[in-house]
């Protein structure tokens, strides 16, 4: 235990670290190494909750660890429980970052692997869940102003609208799953959005007069 740097000579318990240790990168990396093996835990990064900590009975101890992670530019920190203290780190990076100084270069390869799988999917989602919310949006005015051009049909006639907004409503009316785009390229003399759109709402004020 001596030998260890886990006791003295005396077999007096240490309670931190011993400063031989935390002033040497390589006995640092091999007593990190060492106490996440014999006491720490990871949570499994598929959770998206990224955590790895090693549990101390001593906060000394639990002290030293933090010390000794920062020496190698890791965001450590403690925290007190009933049964001990807790250094941990939360950042995946941090986390990647801790593998690699443990020479724990597989586990390492395999955290970055499911991270990138991860956020991948969740930036899939996300664009995903905005082009539903886009297509949602245009249903919707789209549905309005179809309601608006019946409502023009079955009163005055789309022939009495001026040709410019025939030619839109009648387009609209044929393509309701038309984004406002998918219009102003398909009129006979294509128009910007902008114009597409002045149009759309000359036809729902009319509708809405009537």
């Amino acid at each position: 235990m001596s030998d260890l740097h886990l006791a003295d000579s005396f077999f007096g318990i240490q309670e931190g670290i011993d400063d031989a240790i935390l002033a040497d990168d390589e006995a640092g990396r091999e007593y990190l190494r060492g106490a996440f093996l014999s006491h720490g835990s990871m949570r499994d990064p598929e959770s998206g909750k990224y955590q790895l900590e090693i549990v101390s009975v001593y906060l000394d101890h639990a002290q030293g660890l933090a010390s000794l992670m920062q020496r190698f530019l890791l965001d450590a920190k403690v925290i007190e429980r009933k049964k001990g203290s807790v250094t941990y780190l939360q950042r995946a990076e941090d986390i990647m970052d801790f593998l690699i100084v443990i020479g724990a270069m597989g586990a390492m390869a395999d955290f970055e692997a499911v991270k990138i799988l991860r956020e991948t999917r969740n930036d899939l989602n996300r664009a995903n869940n905005a082009e539903t919310a886009n297509i949602a949006r245009t249903v919707t005015a789209s549905m309005k102003t179809i309601n608006n051009i019946v409502k023009i049909m079955e009163t005055i006639g789309l022939e009495n609208l001026p040709v410019d907004l025939q030619e839109v409503a009648h387009l609209r009316i044929n393509h309701p799953d038309y984004s406002i785009q998918q219009l102003a390229d398909n009129l006979s003399n294509p128009l910007t959005k902008s114009g597409v759109n002045h149009r759309l709402r000359k036809i729902n004020k009319i509708a809405d007069d009537l």
